[in-house]
């Protein structure tokens, strides 16, 4: 059997597999081709061998510049939606099949970025729904209870007084389980969800408990850590920080006195964790221990700080005494979700809204390994307090990078990347390691200011 026979039994096959599947398909090599009615559609092609030559022009041949190592390559594309009016974001991830002595295959797979947009209004629906439908009233059902304290009635009074008591005690309860579940339904809708990025956990750990205690939810706080950039989701650890908060508060019935410890752990061999420990100080120096009052009278709270730390792919501890631990990962395993989807879904919005510019940068080392990771992953930590700063997320390719930049040109960009280059060559030799090479990246997605998207139905993105 020829190569020629052999690709083309293969696109018959995988195209009657494919044909009525709700997800964009593209096969082609060897002079043969192959697109879904959904590929046609997301791209908005016409046809298939119309969506089939956009696709292809956007990945490099194997070994040319901007090339990506490995059997998996992505890149983006944007397309003007006929129905909608508006523009679509489409992830383009290409593969490369060989079966025996078939000749080489490609496949795209097309994922269309609009259905995360929508699950976040669905989000939104349902969180507003369960403010008015349940807090407001269960407010006035409080409100109502404060005024017939307030009265004198034929009820004797310390009947009256105990079932005043007993309705307002229980009142504030549900108010508060409706807070929580509100909070369960976000962790638990959002587990695979969410931004995650590079941060200096010890600076926003300290943001946290200074606002907390600006606004008088704690006493005070002392905070030892160590200088460590974490890819993390920093909205889950500020939301775990500040459930403990509430939860002491309540344990203890005034605001809470708290000592702070950020710390790594492991050994040393890519599976560093970052530690972070809230202890209580007890008024008075009396011995107390939160785990029963956790575990059985907040026992849905506790849920709660199980469920953020697992979302962070981290665990949680208690105890001894009154000290929780979360205890998440330094640099956890890719995730296209929360490493690049979100992250792109996120950010494309707000350039989108306030009509700035915006590019995807793809960075690595040249030459991996012997260090250079760990010290370009200090650079780009140190980076952070500079107002300039990409959104910096995890790339799926050892020690690679994924830079966001909002509100940059390609040119802002590139100038960005080669100041860090030379602070990386400097560092580099600084810690006797040799050059080979440097820092290489790839622009992988830019846009526009000031450009509406109707007018650009294909934007050359590779």
């Amino acid at each position: 059997m020829s190569d020629s026979t052999g690709t083309e039994l293969l696109i018959d096959i995988f195209g009657k597999l494919f044909d009525h599947l709700d997800q964009g398909v593209i096969l082609f090599g060897n002079g043969r081709e192959y697109a879904n009615g959904k590929a046609v559609s997301l791209l908005g092609a016409g046809n298939a061998s119309r969506a089939v030559e956009i696709v292809s022009g956007k990945f490099p041949r194997p070994g040319g510049a901007g090339g990506v190592t490995g059997n998996t390559r992505t890149a983006f594309i944007e397309t003007g939606d006929s129905a909608t009016g508006r523009s679509r974001m489409v992830g383009l991830e290409l593969h490369r099949l060989k079966l025996c002595d078939s000749p080489e295959l490609n496949y795209v797979l097309l994922r269309d970025f609009s259905y995360w947009s929508n699950q976040d209004e669905m989000r939104k629906d349902f969180i507003s729904s369960i403010s008015h439908r349940l807090r407001t009233p269960v407010t006035s059902i409080h409100h109502a209870l404060e005024v017939i304290s307030a009265q004198s009635g034929s009820t004797p009074e310390r009947d009256r007084e105990r079932f005043v008591t007993l309705g307002l005690r229980n009142t504030h309860k549900l108010i508060s389980l409706v807070d929580e579940l509100q909070k369960l339904y976000m962790v638990q809708s959002e587990e695979k969800m969410g931004s995650r990025g590079l941060f200096r956990v010890g600076d926003e750990i300290y943001s946290c408990f200074y606002s907390l205690e600006k606004d008088g939810i704690i006493e005070g706080f002392e905070l030892e850590s160590c200088e460590c950039p974490v890819f993390t989701q920093i909205s889950r650890v500020e939301t775990f920080a500040t459930t403990v908060v509430d939860l002491f508060r309540k344990w203890l019935g005034e605001p809470p006195d708290l000592s702070v410890r950020v710390s790594r752990s492991g050994n040393g061999e890519g599976s560093e964790m970052v530690d972070i420990s809230i202890r209580c100080e007890v008024p008075g120096g009396e011995y107390k221990d939160i785990r029963d009052y956790l575990y059985y009278s907040e026992s849905h709270r506790c849920l709660i700080l199980e469920r953020l730390a697992t979302s962070l792919d981290g665990e949680m501890m208690v105890g001894p005494r009154a000290e929780l631990t979360l205890s998440i990962p330094e640099h956890p395993d890719f995730s296209r979700e929360k490493d690049l989807i979100y992250p792109l879904n996120s950010i494309t919005q707000e350039a989108r809204a306030g009509r700035s510019c915006f590019c995807l940068v793809h960075l690595a080392p040249a030459e991996p390994g012997s260090g250079r990771g760990a010290i370009l992953k200090e650079l780009l930590g140190s980076s952070l307090e500079n107002d300039r700063h990409p959104f910096i997320s995890m790339g799926e390719e050892r020690q690679s990078y994924l830079l966001f930049f909002k509100a940059a040109s390609d040119t802002e960009a590139e100038e960005w990347l080669k100041e860090l280059r030379e602070r990386f060559i400097e560092k580099l030799g600084a810690n006797g390691i040799s050059y080979r090479g440097g820092l290489i990246w790839d622009i992988k997605l830019k846009k526009i200011a000031d450009v509406e998207p109707e007018s650009i139905p294909v934007i050359d993105l590779a």
